[in-house]
């Protein structure tokens, strides 16, 4: 009687693949997360007086817009004068740009 191992072949086959893919992605993303420099740097910080807070870019605007409303605006960062802090998303440019604010309190857009 001869047993045919074709199917099991074939199923060996599959789950090989999908080790081979799930050890690729944890590998990637293991070494991604590892390194700071590609990590997210959310969180709160202290530049002096200021506070930053750095926050995703749905929470930075429900941040900002629960401090200065404003319902056609989409917020990526604000400073907030009354408590020395900015809210920021993950990006360099909005964080250097809400500094300003709080740096220099006369400079207007």
């Amino acid at each position: 009687m001869a047993v045919s191992l074709q199917p099991w072949i074939s199923v060996l086959h599959r789950v090989g693949c999908l080790i081979l893919v799930v050890a690729g992605t944890l590998i990637l993303t293991g070494c991604a997360s590892s390194d700071p420099r590609f990590a997210p740097r959310y969180g709160e910080h202290r530049i002096g007086e200021i506070t930053v807070v750095v926050l995703d870019e749905g929470a930075v605007n429900f941040a900002c817009q629960m401090r200065s409303p404003r319902p056609r605006v989409r917020y990526e960062g604000c400073y907030i004068p009354r408590e020395q802090t900015i809210i920021s998303n993950n990006d360099v440019g909005v964080l250097l740009h809400e500094l300003k604010h709080a740096l220099e309190s006369d400079w207007k857009h």
